[in-house]
């Protein structure tokens, strides 16, 4: 089968387009990902600290305890 070299340039010119539609389909992608790693990050800083405040909450109330026998 021949094919006529306006058809093949046509032919061309889709397999172009659909190569920066795809490099644009995966910078998206990245872009996406990338921010989705920063609030996951953030989201294990808040824990540790949240994690850090408790650990705290809990050596003052032992603390008040132990000073609460020692008075009484």
């Amino acid at each position: 089968m021949f094919i006529t070299r306006r058809k093949h340039e046509a032919a061309l010119a889709l397999m172009a387009k659909a190569n920066v539609d795809l490099e644009q389909d995966v910078r998206a992608l990245d872009t996406l990902a990338a921010k989705y790693k920063r609030e996951r990050d953030a989201a294990r800083i808040e824990a540790a600290a949240n994690a850090d405040d408790a650990a705290k909450y809990r050596r003052s109330r032992a603390n008040l305890k132990q000073f609460k026998a020692k008075v009484a």
